[in-house]
């Protein structure tokens, strides 16, 4: 297993930054993302689409779009590189945050420090999962449909990586607060 020690350090104070800058990073840009994804009048929702695993279905919907809506889209999916930044810079500082919380050597750690990888981890898939929505955008009813199939891999691989991030963030700061009302 992989460790994240001190010879990786950001201060407390660094990882509440991190925090509040990813937080006001996403309140600018959700917004900004959503309205041209809902302007771009792309018709399926977020998770039908990046998880349908078919390129043939993909082109379905593009062809139910005009170039400008599917420039739109493609300017939705370049806002949503900050989107996803600010979502990984969020569960990144916390992670660490939460892992400190407890014993160098105890299990929670080291699970604190999994968790910190997976967060790493959803955000590089995310990413990459972009890169093949710009590509099949660019060439929406010739792409080849292998990019729609590897596309849908990194979704699902990010929306596992990233709801497991999100289930250990409460459990992590349940077992954190137990553990220091008992120290």
């Amino acid at each position: 297993m992989i460790i994240i020690n001190n010879s990786f350090y950001l201060s407390q104070k660094s990882l509440k930054y991190m925090t509040i800058i990813g937080f006001l990073i996403f309140l600018v840009v959700t917004p900004i993302m959503m309205y041209f994804y809902e302007i771009s009048n792309y018709p399926v929702n977020f998770f039908e689409s990046q998880l349908s695993f078919d390129g043939n279905i993909i082109k379905a919907h593009y062809t139910l779009m005009n170039r400008n809506e599917i420039n739109l889209y493609k300017l939705a999916n370049i806002f949503d590189y900050f989107f996803l930044i600010s979502m990984g810079v969020i569960r990144f500082s916390v992670c660490i945050r939460i892992k400190r919380r407890f014993d160098n050597n105890s299990m929670l750690k080291k699970i604190g420090n999994l968790f910190i990888i997976l967060g790493i981890l959803s955000t590089i898939f995310d990413g990459l999962e972009n890169i093949f929505i710009l590509l099949m955008a660019n060439d929406p009813i010739a792409f080849p449909n292998w990019y729609a199939l590897i596309h849908s891999w990194f979704a699902f691989l990010k929306y596992i990586l990233m709801f497991g991030v999100m289930v250990w963030i409460p459990i992590g700061l349940i077992f954190s607060s137990i553990y220091f009302k008992n120290k």
